[in-house]
C-alpha cells in the first residue's frame, strides 16, 4: 500500500526545514501535515492518536529526533511504536551533534554511529548502482563537488546500512530496515527552500545534496501519486545546417547510419530564410525516414537577436513570415515541420513575478505569459542529463555541424550512455517529445490528475479501463482563449486559478490530442519583409555558410576571421 500524505513531525513550531520539506511534497503534488510535538506530547499515546494509519509515511529533522529521544521517559516504547507504525521514515537535516549522533544510533541501533563534516571540500557524490528504484536515472553517477557548508556524512555497521550515495569512504544518503519500516537518512544540515529567487540560467545541480535526496525518498514511497511523466522522452537537435548533402562537418547519411546503428532521433532547426534552398535528394531522404528525422522551425532569418524586441508589429511579421516560408518548403518538399521558438537565453522581457527554484526544477519554464520554455543541452555532462530525466524533464540535445569535425563517434558514445540512464527512454522528434510533456498522477479518487505544458498535448490511456483525466495548464490571463479541442472535437474548459482546466474522457486504449487554440489580435498584419532587413539576412546567411563550409576546416583561417569579425564590431559577450 501507498501511503495517503507525508507526515513532517516538528517540535513545538516548525523551523525553516520542516517548511521546505512540506514545500518540496507539494511540488510534487503530495499532501503533507505537520505534526507539532513537544515535551508533554511527545509519547506513544499523543502520536497513537495523531500519526495515519500503517503505512504511515513520517518525516522529522535530525534535530527534533533528538529532542524526542531526549525527552522521553519511554524511549523503547516509543522506538518500537515508530518501528511499527511507520512504513516509511526520513530524517533530514541532521547536525554532526553528539546528541543528533545519539539519536540516529538509538534508532538504528547502531547501524549509525557517528556523523561528521565533509573533510575533503574536493569530495564527489557516488551514488550507488545498485539501488535503481529509488536513485532512478542517477544510479550509478559520481559527478559534482560537494558542498563542505551543509553536507554531512555518517559512519556505522556497513552490513546493516544500505549506502544509497557516498562521498568518499563514508554515507551520505543510506536506507536501512527496522522491523516494518524502511528508514532513510540524508546527511544534509538543511533542505532548499524552492521559493527561493534565483537566476532563470541557475545551476539546479548546485542544489543536489539539499533537494534530491528528498525527492528520492518521497518519489519511492509515493509513487505514482506524485508527478511523474509516464515515458521519458529525449531529442537530438542539430541546428542551423542547410538541407543538403553536407553543410560544414554534418553529413545527412553518415548520421542517418549511426541514428539507425544507436538508436536515436535528430530534429533539424532550419532556418526559414533558406526554404528555396534544399537538395532534394537529401529532403526525399529525411521524408522517407519519418523514424528518425524531423524539422523545427529555427528563428525567421535567423540574424541576431532577431526576436529581441517589445514591437509587436515587428514580431508578429516576423513570425508570420517564417511560417510562410515554411509552408512554402513544406509543399514543395513534403517536409513537415513544428513550430518552435529559440533563444540563446532567456526572454529579455520582465517575467510575471521573479524566478524561483521550484520553476527551474519544473518540466519547463512558464514564467512569461506561461509560455513553456524547455530547457536544451549540450551532449557533455551526463549528469545534468539524468537530473534532467530524474526531474521528469523531457531531455533535449542540440548540437551544431562543427560537433562532427572528428566522426559520429562522439554522438554514438554519448547516446549509449543516455540509454543506459533509463531503459525506457524513447527517443522522437522534438515536437513529439514537447506535445507528450505531461505530467500525471493519481488522485484520492479514481481520476486521473495532469499537468500540461504545451498548448497542444498528446495523451494515451493505458490503464485498462476508460478514465477521466483531469487537465491543467498554467495560463497568464494575457493569452485569451478561442477553444480548446479534443482530437479535434470542442471540449468545455474554464480557466481560473491561473490556470486553464478541463475534464475530459478518454477511453481505454486510447490516444487523444489536445489542443488550445487562441485569438490573435495582430493576424493579418503585414508578413513582408523589408529591404534592409532582407540585405542584413542575406549577407549574415551566405558569411554564416562560408565559415561552416570552408573556414571551420581551416583553423587558422577561422581564428583570423573571428579576429577581423572582432576589430568590426567587437568581442561577442
Amino acid at each position: 500500500m501507498i501511503p495517503s500524505e507525508v507526515t513532517i513531525l516538528c517540535w513545538s513550531e516548525p523551523e525553516s526545514e520542516d517548511l521546505n520539506l512540506a514545500k518540496l511534497a507539494e511540488f510534487l503534488g503530495l499532501k503533507s501535515s505537520l505534526l507539532r510535538i513537544n515535551t508533554g506530547s511527545a509519547g506513544v499515546g499523543y502520536l497513537e492518536r495523531n500519526l495515519p494509519e500503517h503505512p504511515a509515511c513520517l518525516a522529522v529533522s535530525g534535530t527534533t529526533l533528538a529532542r524526542i529521544f531526549s525527552g522521553s521517559n519511554s524511549d523503547n516504547e516509543l522506538r518500537s511504536f515508530l518501528l511499527r507504525r511507520v512504513s516509511h521514515l526520513l530524517i533530514y537535516a541532521t547536525e554532526p551533534s553528539q546528541s543528533c549522533g545519539a539519536a540516529l544510533s538509538y534508532l538504528t541501533e547502531g547501524a549509525v554511529t557517528s556523523i561528521a563534516p565533509v573533510q575533503n571540500p574536493e569530495s564527489k557524490y557516488e551514488i550507488s548502482p545498485k539501488h535503481r528504484a529509488v536513485c532512478r536515472q542517477l544510479t550509478g553517477l559520481t559527478f559534482g563537488r560537494t558542498n563542505e557548508r551543509t553536507d554531512l556524512t555518517f559512519a556505522g555497521r556497513q552490513d546493516n546500512l544500505s549506502s544509497l550515495i557516498k562521498i568518499g569512504d563514508r554515507t551520505f544518503f543510506a536506507a536501512l530496515e527496522r522491523d516494518t519500516c524502511t528508514i532513510f537518512i540524508v546527511g544534509c544540515n538543511t533542505v532548499a527552500d524552492i521559493d527561493t529567487v534565483v537566476s532563470p540560467l541557475a545551476d539546479v545541480g548546485s542544489y543536489f545534496s539539499r533537494l534530491i535526496p528528498a525527492m528520492m525518498f518521497l518519489k519511492r514511497v509515493f509513487r505514482d501519486k506524485a508527478w511523474h511523466a509516464r515515458k521519458p522522452y529525449a531529442n537530438f537537435t542539430v541546428d542551423d545546417p542547410l538541407l543538403q548533402e553536407s553543410y560544414g562537418f554534418l553529413n545527412y547519411r553518415t548520421l542517418l547510419q549511426t541514428m539507425d546503428r544507436c538508436g536515436f532521433f535528430t530534429t533539424i532547426a532550419f532556418i526559414p530564410w533558406n526554404f528555396k534552398r534544399t537538395d532534394p535528394n537529401i529532403a526525399a531522404l529525411l521524408r522517407s525516414r519519418p523514424d528518425r528525422f524531423s524539422i523545427a522551425v529555427h528563428g525567421c532569418d535567423h540574424t541576431g537577436a532577431e526576436f529581441g524586441s517589445d514591437d509587436t508589429t515587428l514580431l508578429n511579421r516576423k513570425v508570420r513570415a517564417a511560417l510562410l516560408q515554411m509552408n512554402d518548403h513544406q509543399q514543395a518538399t513534403g517536409l513537415n515541420f513544428v513550430a518552435a521558438a529559440n533563444s540563446p537565453s532567456v526572454p529579455s522581457g520582465r517575467a510575471a513575478g521573479p524566478v524561483r527554484l521550484r520553476d527551474l526544477l519544473d518540466v519547463a519554464m512558464l514564467n512569461y505569459e506561461s509560455f513553456p520554455l524547455f530547457l536544451r543541452r549540450y551532449p557533455r555532462d551526463l549528469f545534468h542529463c539524468a537530473l534532467d530525466l530524474f526531474l521528469e524533464k523531457p531531455l533535449l540535445l542540440l548540437e551544431h555541424h562543427g560537433y562532427f569535425r572528428k566522426g559520429y563517434d562522439d554522438i554514438a558514445e554519448f547516446v549509449s550512455r543516455i540509454n543506459s540512464l533509463d531503459e525506457n527512454l524513447s527517443w522522437h522528434g522534438l515536437g513529439h517529445v514537447i506535445e507528450h510533456s505531461v505530467l500525471s498522477k493519481i488522485g484520492s479518487g479514481p481520476d486521473l490528475q495532469m499537468k500540461l505544458y504545451s498548448h497542444g498535448a498528446c495523451v494515451a490511456n493505458t490503464s485498462g479501463q476508460g478514465t477521466t483525466c483531469v487537465m491543467s495548464k498554467a495560463d497568464s490571463g494575457n493569452l485569451g482563449f478561442e477553444a480548446v479541442t479534443l482530437s479535434g472535437k470542442p471540449v468545455p474548459f474554464i480557466v481560473e486559478s491561473g490556470a486553464v482546466n478541463l475534464s475530459v474522457h478518454v477511453d481505454d486504449g486510447a490516444k487523444v490530442r489536445l489542443e488550445m487554440m487562441f485569438k490573435n489580435p495582430w493576424d493579418g498584419l503585414d508578413s513582408g519583409s523589408r529591404m534592409p532587413e532582407h540585405v542584413t539576412a542575406f549577407v549574415r546567411r551566405r558569411l554564416s555558410e562560408m565559415r561552416d563550409n570552408y573556414l571551420s576546416k581551416h583553423e587558422p583561417l577561422l581564428s583570423f576571421a573571428y579576429r577581423v569579425k572582432d576589430l568590426l564590431v567587437g568581442p561577442q559577450r
